[in-house]
């Protein structure tokens, strides 16, 4: 039988949902989605319910066989996506993971199989489309060597989600309190927070310095001369449970209860948001050149088009992926084209806005060139 099926575990989650929703609207391939309870919704022949249980090899085979893709969406995916792509391999298929980065690049390293594999880590938003808009970025502009970007979100997130970003704690993705200047990392003596006004919020937060792993990565292959990066940091109450949360993993210990207080606080938050800036840093010109805004109600929503469209183009090519693919692989035209389209017809999918001299447009991106809308 030719595998041409593109594989789904958790497709019965929030993100699990929008990717085979993406595929099924967008796509001929035939989607298999695995779920574990129920099954939340049906759509055409083309979609393939199938019940799998991650923790059984046999099943977990069976599902996975005659995939050409297999896309991880299981929420709390640090105990588990190492298991997945280790069957990945095995089936021979490309293994697609919405986050996936820090502990599982490690031990795929670690256990020598990365270059006998396809692994596209971090298909999410951040990391994620970070690295694809900042790939895209310095790619359009070479000449521009100096960039600064940040990236924050908050709305109600799952236990799962809750779980994963509480790990990244502890098992991240980038170095704290770091950036990038003259081919090398640096890190101030004290910890680098400020407090900016956000214009799309509306108010005041307080950011800190972040050197990411995907952000490196570009810095270094392009030879940028500097790069600072910062989070956009929550409110107080969501600081002080990552900071418990922190400290137990430090010692080894549970963190069920932190899990369950940060999913609390999210639920009851009015405050839905999601953020991703990056401008040329151009202090001795006066004036920023370059900018780029990417914001959204929803991570989940953006998550699932950046993996769908990973999915996509992973199937469409031939070239071998790699730590960082997403970056290469993902065309930002691509993402944009589906902000544009979600953001006129159902307004909170996405937006997109480049700023250059000083000068308000919104662009589409076709063929590497900015087209205005």
């Amino acid at each position: 039988m030719e595998r041409s099926l593109i594989g789904i575990l958790g497709a019965s989650g929030k993100v699990g949902q929008l990717v085979c929703d993406y595929l099924v609207r967008n796509t001929g391939y035939i989607v298999k989605a695995g779920y574990r309870k129920t099954i939340p919704f049906l759509f055409n022949g083309r979609l393939r319910w199938q019940f799998v249980d991650i923790q059984d090899k046999q099943k977990l085979f069976e599902f996975c066989r005659d995939c050409k893709i297999i896309i991880n969406c299981i929420g709390s995916s640090r105990n588990i996506n190492l298991n997945l792509a280790f069957m990945a391999h095995e089936v021979g298929a490309i293994y697609i993971d919405t986050y996936g980065t820090g502990k599982l690049k490690k031990e795929l390293v670690n256990r020598d199989i990365v270059n006998s594999g396809c692994y596209i880590l971090g298909a999410g938003v951040y990391p994620g489309l970070t690295g694809i808009a900042m790939n895209y970025l310095v790619k359009k502009y070479p000449s521009i060597k100096k960039w600064k970007g940040m990236a924050g979100s908050y709305e109600p997130i799952g236990a799962g989600a809750a779980e994963d970003l509480l790990y990244s704690c502890l098992y991240g993705f980038g170095i704290e309190n770091a950036y990038w200047k003259h081919g090398q990392i640096k890190v101030p003596k004290r910890k680098e927070i400020e407090e900016i006004y956000i214009p799309q919020l509306q108010k005041t937060k307080n950011i800190a310095l972040f050197l990411p792993d995907e952000i490196l990565q570009i810095a270094k292959e392009n030879d940028l001369e500097t790069i600072r990066w910062y989070n956009i940091l929550p409110n107080k109450e969501h600081m002080a449970i990552m900071k418990k949360a922190y400290q137990k993993l430090l010692q080894r210990n549970d963190i069920a209860t932190e899990i369950q207080e940060f999913e609390e606080i999210t639920r009851k938050s009015t405050e839905h948001w999601n953020i991703i800036s990056f401008n040329s840093d151009d202090a001795e010109v006066g004036q920023i050149l370059v900018k780029l805004e990417i914001s959204n109600t929803s991570a989940y929503k953006m998550t699932g088009i950046v993996a769908a469209l990973l999915a996509i183009r992973s199937a469409q090519t031939k070239r071998k992926a790699e730590f960082g693919t997403h970056m290469r692989l993902f065309r930002c035209n691509m993402y944009l084209k589906n902000c544009k389209k979600r953001c006129v017809h159902k307004g909170n999918a996405g937006s997109f806005c480049c700023l250059r001299r000083k000068r308000r447009n919104r662009y589409t991106v076709k063929d590497n060139s900015c087209t205005k809308i």
